[in-house]
């Protein structure tokens, strides 16, 4: 049996946010992730962390750090937050910074 696709309308009510690295990748945060990852599973967060916080963690990074587990992921952090984005597509700052990867990088 076919899963039915999502509609375009039912895709953005599932949208948390869409924000643009320094590198001018898109990055979405949907709702699961938001409820049941982010704010179900990190204890440790602030309790009155927001979507536009992390948004702006995204957006606006203080250092961006290249996983060296896996080259799809990226840590932006920004004061004492971090926030670790999973690449579903090839990006931009990995054709950049594959040979240094897992060093730290100022945002550009």
């Amino acid at each position: 049996m076919a899963t039915k696709r999502p509609s375009a309308r039912e895709k953005r009510a599932d949208l948390v946010f869409a924000a643009e690295d320094p590198y001018r990748n898109i990055v979405r945060l949907e709702r699961d992730t938001w409820e049941g990852h982010i704010l179900a599973k990190h204890d440790d967060l602030p309790s009155d962390i927001t979507k536009d916080a992390l948004k702006e963690i995204i957006e606006k990074p203080d250092r961006i750090r290249i996983s060296t587990s896996d080259a799809d992921m990226a840590a932006f952090e920004r004061d004492d937050l971090r926030a670790l984005v999973l690449y579903e597509t090839e990006t931009s700052y990995i054709k950049e910074t594959t040979h240094r990867r897992g060093m730290g990088r100022k945002k550009p």
